[in-house]
């Protein structure tokens, strides 16, 4: 019996770092082979994200 697992794409708002839909697609798939029952979650922002990205986040 495999334990329940939860999984997730994480991502820090610098500009040009997410991920690219084929590796997050080849990344799924490889969870899945292992854990065909895990949960696969991810942060996905807005196309029209319209939030200041501050380079680096540390402003005192």
């Amino acid at each position: 019996m495999q334990p329940h697992l939860i999984y997730l794409h994480n991502y820090y708002p610098h500009l040009e770092t997410g991920l690219s839909r084929a590796f997050f697609q080849e990344q799924n798939a490889c969870i899945r082979h292992s854990h065909s029952k895990a949960n696969i979650d991810a942060f996905i922002p807005e196309a029209s994200f319209y939030c200041p990205i501050y380079e680096g986040l540390l402003r005192y």
